[in-house]
């Protein structure tokens, strides 16, 4: 019986840690934590990944051009 008693306190305790996650990840607890609708947030993540991208990108560019400048050297020399 203890066996039985001691499970279910587990399943409750993880019920109540879910509802806590849930509640404290959901839109409308972003909206009191932060004063912004979920769809600004989301807008925003959108955004910052956008620039994310962009970033590497250009990174990249200048990683090729660096490179491809340090062989013409070579080719000179």
């Amino acid at each position: 019986m203890d066996d039985v008693i001691e499970c279910l306190e587990k399943n409750i305790s993880m019920v109540t840690a879910r509802t806590t996650i849930t509640k404290l990840y959901s839109p409308q607890r972003q909206k009191e934590l932060y004063g912004i609708s979920e769809y600004a947030l989301s807008s925003i993540a959108v955004l910052w990944t956008m620039f994310c991208g962009v970033m590497i990108c250009k990174l990249f560019h200048v990683i090729c051009v660096v490179l491809l400048d340090m062989e013409v050297e070579d080719e000179r020399d």
